[in-house]
């Protein structure tokens, strides 16, 4: 019986999940360097919400960077999908940083149709645990 409420409480906390991938974003900049146009790819055959953040160092002495930060839905399987272009105003960017980073949520019915195989094997999994444990108190 305790077996089977710790897989109900465990089932209920999943979280939606995310892929985050260096070859979902490219963080573009222009010829003179004072634009950057975020673009993300949509990994999934349906439509979906990606976040990018693009990571851009500055000029001058030390380290000076800037961040922009894109979110938007994204139509399914899109390639480079522009997600938002900013423009600085005084001066230019000097390079995108290597940390920059993206996400893009799975979309709900994906995730469902992935994890049916896994709920079987879960399922499976309790059933014999349980049978084993029953059959230890029994003897006891």
């Amino acid at each position: 019986m305790r077996l089977y409420c710790i897989a109900v409480v465990t089932a209920a906390t999943a979280f939606t999940s995310v892929v985050r991938a260096a070859d979902l974003h490219v963080c573009k900049l222009s010829s003179d360097r004072k634009t950057v146009a975020v673009l993300v790819s949509n990994p999934y055959a349906q439509e979906t919400h990606c976040t990018v953040n693009c990571h851009l160092i500055l000029p001058g002495e030390g380290i000076r960077s800037e961040s922009i930060s894109c979110a938007k839905t994204v139509p399914a399987g899109a390639k480079e999908f522009e997600l938002c272009t900013r423009t600085r105003e005084n001066g230019a960017y000097v390079r995108v940083s290597s940390d920059s980073n993206s996400e893009c949520i799975k979309p709900l019915a994906q995730e469902k149709d992935d994890d049916a195989d896994d709920d079987e094997k879960l399922a499976d999994e309790m059933q014999k645990k349980s049978q084993e444990m029953l059959r230890s108190l029994q003897k006891n």
